[in-house]
C-alpha cells in the first residue's frame, strides 16, 4: 500500500493536472477519491491527521510541551526573587 508521504511526494509534485484538482477539492474525502484514482490508498482519517499535523491544528502535545508538564505539575522560576514556584508547594529549582 502507498502511504500518504508517497501520494503528495511523488503523484502531485510530478502531476500538475492532479495538484490541481487536489488544490481544488473540498474536503478530505474528495482527496481520497483522487489519490485512490492515483492507486494510492489511505483513509480519510489518516489524511485529515495529516493536514491536522502540517497546519499546527495536531492535539497532540510537543516535546516542549511535554517536558513542562512532565510529572503532573509545572514549575516556574521568578528571576526577580530567585523563587521557585509549583502552586503551594516548593518546585523542582528550589
Amino acid at each position: 500500500m502507498k502511504t500518504i508521504q508517497e501520494f503528495f511526494a511523488n503523484a502531485v509534485s510530478s502531476n500538475p493536472e492532479l495538484r490541481a484538482k487536489i488544490n481544488a477539492a473540498q474536503s478530505p474525502a474528495e482527496i481520497v477519491k483522487l489519490a485512490t484514482a492515483a492507486g494510492y490508498a489511505f483513509t480519510e482519517e489518516a489524511l485529515s491527521s495529516v493536514i491536522d499535523t502540517l497546519t499546527g491544528k495536531s492535539e497532540e502535545l510537543s516535546d516542549a510541551e511535554l517536558e513542562t508538564v512532565a510529572g503532573g505539575m509545572m514549575c516556574t522560576y521568578s528571576a526577580y526573587t530567585k523563587q521557585a514556584t509549583s502552586g503551594n508547594t516548593k518546585c523542582c529549582y528550589g
